[in-house]
Formats: structure tokens, sequence, C-alpha cells
């Protein structure tokens, strides 16, 4: 055996190793996409979700962004509530009473939720200025209890959520 292939063997172990153990992360929770102050979403809901999305939009909508929204969720509906603002469970199933027509089904509680965190973040970008909006986001995010599967984005300290970087992972569709 040569030096260079030793250092390949190593170095393709040594990946595989980095591999297991970020994913090893979800282990305690299979089939988790996210969890919000204990509000935990499957990853069936999340793909749902995103399928969802896409399909009546005639856009992709990525999982890592579905898992994006679902997170804000908390944070937008408390900062909608202290600056007044409304848009209803409600309103979101009624803005996706057209997935039922087109496939058949209900639209998922994962979908009515991101559909409803989207409009409250798009009313609050109407209604506050945005270095205060952004700070506030910030803020309420970081008081959160989050827990992200490595397989839908990467959470910064600043909680905000990349896209993963490891091979095999659930690329999200920009």
């Amino acid at each position: 055996m040569t030096v260079k292939s030793a250092w390949k063997r190593m170095v393709v172990g040594a990946t595989g190793v980095a591999v297991a153990f970020a994913l090893a992360a979800c282990s305690a929770q299979p089939g988790v996409a996210l969890n919000v102050n204990g509000t935990t979403y499957s990853e069936d809901e999340v793909s749902n979700a995103a399928m969802q999305l896409t399909e009546l939009s005639g856009q992709p909508y990525s999982t890592a962004g579905v898992t994006y929204m679902l997170m804000l969720e908390p944070v937008m509906r408390d900062l909608a509530k202290a600056n007044g603002i409304e848009f209803s469970e409600e309103d979101a199933r009624n803005a996706l009473a057209a997935v039922k027509e087109m496939t058949g089904e209900p639209a998922s509680e994962a979908a009515v939720t991101v559909v409803r965190t989207s409009q409250l973040y798009s009313l609050l970008e109407r209604t506050l200025p945005p270095e205060q909006l952004s700070q506030e986001i910030t803020e309420t995010l970081a008081a959160l209890d989050l827990e992200v599967n490595p397989r839908y984005g990467e959470l910064t300290e600043d909680n905000m959520l990349y896209q993963p970087k490891l091979d095999g992972v659930v690329q999200p569709q920009f």
C-alpha cells in the first residue's frame, strides 16, 4: 500500500464518520424534520407541504423553505398579535382551497401554517421598518427552543437556516 492510497482511505473513512455523526443528530427522533418549542414536524409533513405548495404555485417550493417558515411561525404569530395584524388559520385554509380541487385532498396542516406565516410576514413588512422587523425576528427566534434535522438545513447562531452542506442530504430547490 502506498502512502497516497493510505491517505485516500483515511480521508474517505473520516468523511464517512463525519457524515454519520452529522446525521446522528436526528437519530434521537427519527423522521423528525423540525421541533419548535415542543411542536414537532415530521419529514413527511414537510415534504407533503412542499409538494402541495409547489403544485399550487406552479413553482418549486423547497423543503428547506417549508422548514424555515414552520420555524418562523411562532415568531410571526406573536409579532402580528403585538402589532394588531390578523391573518387567521381559516384565512390560510381559504387561500389554499384550490389544493383540494387540484389534488382531491385538503391542504396539509404544515402547508396552512406556511401560508399563514408567509402572509403574516408580508403584512408585518408593510407595517414595521425593515430594521425593526429584522431585529424583532432575530431576538424572538433566539428565545425559541429549536431543533432542525441537518437534512433540511443548518441552523446558525443567528437562527438562520442555510442549505445543508453534506452529500446525500435533501437539497432545497430554489
